[in-house]
């Protein structure tokens, strides 16, 4: 009959350890921890969603938001601007709001020096984002497109009728 004592002595154990070389070793100790860290990992993920799946929020539905930019409040900045910078002006807003077509639930596009005028950029800029840092550091930003068609739609409406 085997005895089990003699497979599970302590001193065999420590004994086969000084014997095994010392990179097995480092080997099996990093597969080991790398072992926990994944599986804390997980634990941790699971227990950080909590029942966050599980709570329903209700909606409250009402009428759409005004836009901020309105024909009446830009009556006054695009009569101050010449014809053809006018022209200028809705044919960059056109051409954005036209490329924004073909991107799905975004509701800004984006104003860059290299996609507009420099006349278009400073105009946008001042009279909707005007914030305290100097426009020469603003390279790009964003303007919600329910604003630019506002702005387009006064651009069309100042055209001088031929």
């Amino acid at each position: 009959m085997i005895d089990v004592s003699d497979f599970l002595s302590i001193s065999n154990v420590i004994q086969d350890v000084k014997e095994t070389d010392p990179i097995i070793i480092a080997a099996v100790g990093t597969a080991l921890l790398g072992v926990c860290a994944w599986s804390a990992s997980i634990l941790v993920s699971r227990r950080s969603k909590g029942d966050g799946g599980r709570r329903r929020v209700r909606v409250r539905r009402g009428k759409a938001a005004e836009p901020r930019v309105t024909q009446d409040a830009l009556g006054p900045l695009v009569d101050a601007i010449k014809p053809h910078e006018r022209q200028i002006l809705g044919d960059d807003l056109a051409r954005l709001i036209d490329r924004h077509r073909n991107k799905r639930f975004l509701a800004f596009v984006v104003v860059t020096r290299t996609n507009v005028n420099p006349f278009t950029f400073a105009f946008l800029y001042q009279a909707l984002r005007a914030q305290n840092r100097p426009m020469t550091e603003v390279h790009e930003f964003q303007v919600s497109v329910r604003d630019a068609n506002e702005l387009l739609r006064a651009c069309v409406l100042k055209q001088p009728q031929a």
